[in-house]
């Protein structure tokens, strides 16, 4: 006793800090009786890009909450305590399921956001107001007061002063006349974008819009349907390969589960609740397993898909959804369709039997700690999409403000790039980073619309062996196109740019091109 008493004092603020999680996570799995929190998702995140229609629409995201039904304990005659350990890892699992529900929400309304958004010349998403018309402004006074024709042709003679030097007195007169050449073709290039945003920046933007709304025209199938209903589709293979299938899988136990017909009819003649399930797996998807005599165990097999919309369509605390008599979940758990909810819609009535209950001992005692290995192993499979579309997202966004910036230098960069040499270096730079900026939404475009494309085929590919490999194999083909983006990228530059007798000009252009394109893609 002496020694767990000095143990205690020695670790008392390691206790403390593990009862209070522990105590917050009871709350977080066993809110209060008539306690409904409100939308916090939908209610401060970015306004829709995407139909109403749309999967991801359907239901408010705080409706993915996991469900649990445990078993009371009962101690001194007080039947209606919680198992407590139970609770908290149903706490601890439903924490990391909505954190990673949020995120790749998240992720998945900042790719549709991303990609309709026109800063320059304005969009939907703002309203109509684009900022090339008050950068213009800007640039039409830098001009004008500040950096113009005082300073440009102060540089003019300057740079006749220098040729004359190197023409007359040094002898340099084809260097003389290339470099005036190069100053004449920058100085009008500049002047094209100081007079004239709206018309030259603008155009390019349009220019680069087109070009991004012909890649995001093709669905994830190959075919051409529109921006807009592609824009759907693909938000829709996101969310529901993403959030949709991972809730079905964590709420009941896979996308699809069997029960063998000697459990079900058992069950349902009344001589045992007891269904001998096979969740998702390769009983669920391959052959059956063989019994004692070496048969084929004849089987029914469930689609858990047809439950969704009956939990979905209420809140996690609510009655008509998680209670003993006349809810989703009694309706389900007793194969009785005279259960359903009165409020809930028809559409979302399916006929039931006995066999359906296997679909939500997930939610019960025995499926808690299964549901948190789930859990954390969808959290970490999905980390590589929501850094993966982050980062192009992102990245497409930064590059429009990054255009109206560099916008703002041209003032700057007409004065400069007159000037031989170090001057032309850097007008160069100016109009490279200028361009890309506004041609990396067009083509990040063309990289979503590839990845769509792939994880589609992937996942058609390995319908037929269950969910958990499907989902690994496009969690894994995400993670391998983040991680290895430098080598692709690599690889990708190599067999375009690498030719016979030119083996010095295409190493520099791998360079070029790779610093280019991995600049965008990962970093």
């Amino acid at each position: 006793m002496r020694g767990l008493r000095a143990w205690l004092a020695a670790h008392r603020r390691l206790l403390c800090i593990a009862v209070g999680v522990g105590l917050v996570l009871v709350a977080w799995a066993h809110p209060p009786a008539g306690a409904s929190a409100g939308d916090v998702f939908q209610s401060t995140g970015p306004p829709t890009q995407v139909g109403t229609d749309t999967l991801i629409n359907r239901w408010p995201l705080s409706h993915y909450a996991l469900d649990l039904h445990v078993d009371k304990i009962d101690i001194n005659n007080a039947p209606d305590i919680p198992d407590v350990p139970k609770l908290i890892l149903y706490g601890l699992t439903d924490l990391i399921w909505q954190i990673t529900a949020f995120l790749t929400w998240l992720v998945i309304q900042l790719f549709t956001f991303a990609f309709s958004l026109d800063l320059l010349q304005g969009s939907e998403a703002t309203n109509g107001q684009g900022a090339l018309e008050p950068v213009s402004r800007a640039v039409d006074n830098l001009y004008g007061s500040t950096i113009g024709e005082p300073w440009l042709v102060l540089a003019i003679v300057a740079v006749g002063l220098w040729g004359v030097k190197t023409a007359l007195a040094q002898r340099r007169i084809s260097e003389t006349i290339s470099a005036f050449t190069t100053s004449l073709v920058f100085a009008v290039i500049a002047l094209w974008f100081v007079t004239n945003p709206a018309g030259s920046v603008g155009f390019i933007a349009d220019k680069s819009n087109e070009v991004s709304a012909a890649f995001l025209s093709v669905s994830s199938s190959g075919e051409v349907v529109g921006q807009e209903r592609a824009r759907n589709d693909a938000t829709d293979q996101l969310f529901k390969a993403h959030v949709y299938d991972p809730w079905l899988v964590l709420n009941f136990g896979g996308t699809r589960h069997c029960v063998t017909s000697e459990s079900l009819d058992r069950a349902e003649e009344g001589e045992t609740k007891d269904i001998d399930a096979t969740l998702v797996g390769i009983n669920a998807y391959g052959p059956p397993p063989n019994n004692a005599q070496g048969d084929p165990v004849s089987r029914e097999c469930y689609d858990s898909r047809r439950y969704a919309g009956s939990y979905l369509h209420y809140n996690v605390d609510d009655e008509d959804r998680k209670g003993e008599d006349e809810s989703s979940y009694a309706a389900i758990n007793e194969g009785d369709p005279e259960k359903w909810p009165e409020g809930l819609p028809d559409s979302y009535k399916v006929d039931l039997d006995a066999g359906d209950a296997a679909a939500v001992s997930m939610q019960e005692s025995s499926g808690v700690t299964q549901r948190l290995g789930t859990a954390v192993v969808i959290f970490l499979a999905n980390l590589g999409v929501i850094i993966l579309l982050g980062a192009l997202s992102i990245a497409v966004i930064l590059a429009q403000i990054l255009a109206l910036l560099l916008l703002l230098f041209a003032p700057i960069a007409l004065v400069i790039g007159i000037f031989p040499g170090r001057g032309h270096d850097f007008f160069r730079k100016w109009l490279i980073k200028l361009i890309t900026a506004l041609f990396r939404k067009a083509i990040y475009s063309f990289v979503i619309a590839v990845l769509l494309a792939a994880a589609a085929a992937l996942t058609a590919a390995s319908a037929n062996l269950g969910w958990l490999m499907a989902f690994g194999l496009q969690a894994t083909f995400y993670w391998m196109v983040f991680l290895y983006r430098k080598q692709i990228v690599g690889a990708m530059t190599a067999a375009t740019t690498a030719g016979e007798g030119d083996e010095g000009g295409s190493k520099a252009a791998q360079v070029y091109y790779k610093s280019k394109i991995a600049m965008g893609v990962g970093k």
